[in-house]
Order: structure tokens, then C-alpha cells, then sequence
């Protein structure tokens, strides 16, 4: 192992997932594992992010899905949450309490966001690009967070993307909440070029999303050392594209 790479190696990774109604979260969090000749135990458990009762707000649940990947000596090396699918405001509570929590170490530590986005929410697209595509955007500018977060000695990282590119509140409060803690951190945003027709097959269109869920979880497995991503354990759920979209905006049914 290089000098950078054992660098790299020494610092904690933590992932953070929203959950989704396609199942691109609940993927990532079920088919991220230790790869078979690896050190690392793997154990999931569930914490508790109490904002009703600090913030006043009131939400069905506080809980949160956790795996922690463990050395031999017994320390986290991984830890990836998974946290309910909340809007703003709720869904700012319970990011900020998450940070308290995951900077309450003095341990170095960086951080990997993986989110699905549906093509009309992302204004800039390289239409050179083959049909699943993956972004990546720096929420810190620093050369060495970066080698940190994506891991040394990867083939590629992904197409660099400014956080106005992207029609997500829950993101770009994310962003405005990671600054002040001075954490390292990035986006790994997965989407496709929106080819869908009226006559598209939806068979099509969920072929794509997996290869664009398998290209997120195989850039977060290869950014931990000791993972790797079992496409078997994948629950991404078929959907009607088409129909989704033509029910949040009733008007382009007019015109197809």
C-alpha cells in the first residue's frame, strides 16, 4: 500500500443515505459488504434522533438504520446511515442532529452523500455522456479531501457538478449544514439523460437506474477499503416513469 493510499485508509468513512421510494438508498445500505477475504465484521443496528422533543417538531418516526463495518481491534472504519424520507423542515432537524453525532469524535472522518436524481432535476447534462451518468460535487474545495473521500489509486471519479446544477432542497440544506462543521465531504449524484417517450419501455428505463445504482455503489465501495458492492442484494423497485412525472406536472400529459 502507497503512502496515500494508507493515508486514505486511516480516515473513517461515513455515508449518508435518504430513503426513496425506488429502493436507491435501501440498496446501497443491504449490498455494501465486506468482501470475502477482508477483516472487517459487519453489524446493523438503529439510533434514535430525538427532534420532536428539542425542536418541536412532530414526526411519525426519529429512528434511524445504521451498519458499522469493524476492525479486528473493534474500531468503525465504515459507517453508513440511512434516514427516513423527510422534507424540509423536519428533514433539516434530523441531518443537523446526525452531524452533531458523527463530529462528536475527535477521529478523522469524511463524508460520502449517494443520491438518485430524476433527469429534470439536474439543469446541466453532458449529452455526450452514455445514458446513466454519475456526478460528483465538492462540498469542501480542497484537493486533499477529496483524494480522502474517493479513495486513492480509483480508475476515475465522477463528472464534476456545482450544487446549482441541482433542483434539490434536501441536498442544498445539506450543504449549508455540513460547512460549519469543516468535515470533509461530497455528493456522488447519480441520473440518466432523460431519453423517456410516452412509448418508452419501462423494462428500459429500470435497466438504466440499476447500472447507474450499481456505478454509485461500486464508486462507494471502492472509495472503504474492505467493500464491495453485491449487485445481488440490490431492491431497486420497477416504476412507471412516465406516469410519475405526468402526475407532478398534470400539464405535459397536454402535450406529450
Amino acid at each position: 500500500m502507497t503512502a496515500t493510499k494508507a493515508e486514505s485508509a486511516k480516515k473513517k468513512k461515513v455515508i449518508i443515505l435518504f430513503a426513496d421510494t425506488h429502493g436507491f438508498a435501501s440498496s446501497i445500505f443491504e449490498a455494501l459488504q465486506p468482501i470475502p477475504d477482508s477483516s472487517l465484521t459487519r453489524k446493523v443496528s438503529s439510533i434514535v434522533i430525538p427532534v420532536a422533543e428539542k425542536y418541536g417538531i412532530s414526526c411519525e418516526a426519529e429512528e434511524c438504520q445504521l451498519v458499522e463495518f469493524f476492525d479486528p481491534d473493534g474500531s468503525v472504519q465504515v459507517s453508513i446511515f440511512l434516514l427516513p424520507n423527510y422534507t424540509p423542515p423536519t428533514a433539516i432537524c434530523i441531518i443537523h442532529e446526525l452531524l452533531i453525532l458523527i463530529t462528536n469524535s475527535n477521529e478523522p472522518q469524511s463524508i460520502l452523500i449517494p443520491y438518485y436524481i430524476e433527469p429534470q432535476k439536474v439543469t446541466w447534462k453532458r449529452t455526450t455522456s452514455t445514458t446513466p451518468v454519475v456526478y460528483s460535487v465538492e462540498i469542501i474545495d480542497d484537493t486533499t479531501a477529496t483524494r480522502d473521500l474517493s479513495g486513492a489509486g480509483l480508475p476515475r471519479l465522477p463528472l464534476p457538478l456545482t450544487l446549482q446544477a441541482i433542483e434539490c432542497e434536501v441536498l442544498k440544506c445539506l450543504v449549508h449544514l455540513i460547512l460549519p462543521f469543516k468535515v470533509p465531504a461530497m455528493m456522488i449524484i447519480g441520473t440518466r439523460i432523460d431519453t423517456t417517450t410516452k412509448n418508452q419501455d419501462i423494462n428500459c428505463t429500470f435497466d438504466v437506474e440499476h447500472e447507474i445504482l450499481c456505478e454509485l455503489g461500486d464508486f462507494l465501495a471502492n472509495s472503504t477499503a474492505g467493500l464491495y458492492f453485491a449487485n445481488d442484494k440490490t431492491l431497486l423497485k420497477e416504476h412507471n416513469y412516465v406516469v410519475e412525472l405526468q402526475q407532478q406536472n398534470p400539464w405535459q400529459a397536454l402535450y406529450g
